[in-house]
Order: structure tokens, then sequence, then C-alpha cells
């Protein structure tokens, strides 16, 4: 029987992505329901996404018929891995890397360490990229459609 093959960027961090790259190109409030619309993202999992960027300090929420969202800082001060740690928390290689001594193999395991330097790479690439290399507006969605 075959398993369902789990990504590293899940579909709620894939669309946390895609929504803060839209708001780089905000200066203003947008409303909730124009971004589920453009972005086609279900509105109650947008909301969801929209409540941990919120918990994490990445946007401001302003309930109301005035609300909306928007970037609490730069698009250039907001990295990748900022956002997909916001949304799913840490996530190690394996469980070595995040409990060595879980494993009695430690002492003498080659393949731990290789993975390790793999994941402090992997985090260290998603620092290095910051939100404002990846925005798009308002016309780049309108071209989709």
């Amino acid at each position: 029987m075959k398993s369902a093959k789990k990504p590293y960027i899940t579909r709620e961090s894939d669309y946390a992505i895609r929504l803060v790259a839209y708001l780089g190109s905000k200066s203003e409030l947008s409303h909730t329901s124009d971004i589920a619309e453009k972005l086609k993202i279900g509105k109650p999992f947008l909301v969801r996404i929209i409540n941990k960027l919120a918990l994490n300090g990445l946007i401001i929420s302003k309930k109301g018929r005035r609300g909306g969202i928007k970037l609490k800082r730069s698009a250039s001060d907001i990295s990748l891995y900022d956002v997909l740690i916001a949304v799913d928390g840490y996530k190690h290689m394996n469980i070595c890397s995040d409990s060595p001594n879980s494993c009695s193999m430690n002492r003498i395991c080659k393949i731990s360490p290789i993975l390790w330097n793999i994941e402090l790479n992997f985090r260290n690439q998603l620092k290095g990229v910051a939100m404002d290399k990846l925005i798009f507006e308002d016309k780049d969605l309108d071209e989709l459609s």
C-alpha cells in the first residue's frame, strides 16, 4: 500500500507565501474577501493563515468594514523562512536533528551529521530569500484570469 507523500512545504505554507508576496505590493489594507478571490484561496482557509501570520508578527489584521490586512514590516525584512516558521513551525530533517539522544546509534552514526548539514544549508537558503524578491501585483494575477 502506497502512502501519500507529504511535501516539506504544505499547502497552507504555500498559500501563506503567496499571501505575503501579494501583500508586499500593497501599502494600504487589503480586504480578505478580495485576497481570497485574487489568490483563489477559500476564505476560511485564508483566515486561518492570516491568524497564524498575525500571531507571529508578520501581518497586521484590522477587523470591521474598513478593516483588512497588510504586512507589519517591509517585505524586504521578511524571509521565506519567517513565513514557513509562522505557519508550520520548524521542521527537522529527521528525529536525530531534533533529538540527538533519541537514537542508540548516535555515537557511531555517519548519516545524522550529513542530514544536519543539509538541514542547516536549507534553513540558511530559506533565510536568504527576502519576500520582496517574490512580490506580485494585481495585474500579474489578472493576466491569469
